[in-house]
């Protein structure tokens, strides 16, 4: 600031090199009016910024009746370092390979976190350009798990994915998170925990056929990732495919699953129990039991969509015999109802009056009945004459 300044934009210098941020014009100078010029300088506090992004990570998980899980984890990275990146991985697990960008690279072990256990690792990333270049880093290994249960109906899985942390040991940035659960086709995922869900979600399960998978969406899983092709050792796969995405990082998959076999059965015959228990009961409360059922599962359903429609595609078998059981015994009945009644009409006897007289009445028409019965005996009475009485009696005996 000053006076008889003049702020100019400096593409308006013809003398001076039209360099620096702001340029002053002054009209006149004098001694009794000399150009003033006041220069304010101030100085900002510099706030640091996150130094490593991960932009998308996916991250694909094949389990079985084996105790081994197998990981493979691709990471779409930009980062101002220029050595080394630091990443956690699990105390018990066995790494089998790391790529940057296509390339083999060394896995250096460091500490061990006391609290969670997690082992240090450190992947070398130096490399040609500057710092504002994508670039892509793979890690596969093994991991101890329990099998699969195959005796019991539900099952749980908490599934870790790496943690790439910044020199500091904070945790990086994840923008978008996508992990694969390669399950055999005898299970299905049927819940799944926040912050994960299905990929799709609106078209991942029907009331008929229950949950549907999404293996034909792995070329297209690859294509989103991006990167060169994955070389190295191969990553073999085995079942279905169910994907699950999250909108930042997603450090934990945890989801239950079904055995498809054991739920079919198990509600296969609870719905034939309950067929035989509700039987004998009218039609009103057997329509009234369906309504209060299926209100329920709407309510249900509103919070966990897809467990629902999995329970109602596997109780399909067990839907269908409990209507055929009340079909067939609501048959019947009507059926022996009927016959009864033609038989109750053809044998029932004619309606007989009666009438009803007051008691004062009644009394006098007894007691008349009984006058003229007397009367009808005294009338009735035969004069017998005394020779026919003789000759009626036998001869005495001398």
């Amino acid at each position: 600031a000053g006076q008889g300044v003049e702020a100019i934009d400096i593409r308006e210098l013809k003398l001076l090199a039209k360099r620096g941020q702001q340029a002053f014009r002054y009209a006149f100078q004098s001694e009794s009016e000399p150009v003033q010029l006041t220069l304010n300088i101030s100085r900002h506090e510099v706030e640091s910024v996150v130094s490593t992004v991960v932009s998308r990570a996916l991250t694909e998980f094949v389990t079985g009746a084996s105790q081994k899980l197998a990981v493979r984890s691709r990471m779409r990275i930009k980062t101002s370092q220029r050595q080394r990146l630091m990443i956690q991985l699990p105390g018990n697990v066995q790494p089998m390979l790391v790529l940057f960008n296509g390339e083999t690279r060394e896995l250096q072990k460091g500490g061990t976190e006391k609290k969670t256990g997690w082992i240090n690792y450190f992947v070398n990333v130096s490399r040609p350009g500057n710092s504002e270049q994508e670039f892509f880093i793979t890690l596969q290994y093994l991991q101890p798990i329990s099998p699969l249960t195959k005796t019991t109906l539900r099952g749980g899985l908490q599934l870790n994915t790496p943690r790439l942390l910044t020199p500091e040991g904070v945790a990086a940035v994840v923008q978008q998170s996508r992990a694969v659960l390669w399950l055999p086709e005898d299970y299905v995922p049927v819940t799944v925990e926040k912050p994960y869900q299905r990929l799709q979600r609106s078209h991942a399960a029907s009331l008929i056929t229950g949950i549907h998978d999404d293996t034909y969406q792995i070329t297209r899983l690859n294509t989103w990732i991006g990167g060169a092709s994955v070389a190295g050792l191969d990553f073999p796969t085995d079942g279905n495919a169910y994907i699950y995405e999250s909108l930042g990082d997603g450090y934990q998959l945890e989801l239950t699953y079904w055995s498809r076999l054991l739920a079919n059965a198990a509600l296969t015959i609870a719905l034939m129990l309950i067929a035989l228990v509700l039987m004998r009961t009218t039609w009103e409360n057997k329509i009234l039991a369906v309504i209060v059922v299926g209100t329920v599962l709407c309510a249900v359903m509103q919070f966990q969509p897809e467990m629902v429609k999995q329970g109602i595609a596997s109780a399909q078998y067990g839907i269908v015999a409990l209507f055929l059981i009340w079909v067939t015994h609501g048959f019947f009945q009507c059926r022996h109802c009927c016959a009864a009644g033609s038989c109750n009409t053809e044998q029932s006897p004619e309606p007989v009056e009666l009438k009803s007289e007051p008691v004062g009445q009644s009394e006098q028409a007894e007691s008349r009945q009984i006058e003229t019965i007397e009367r009808n005996q005294s009338d009735n009475v035969l004069d017998i004459p005394e020779d026919d009485q003789q000759k009626d009696d036998p001869p005495k005996e001398e």
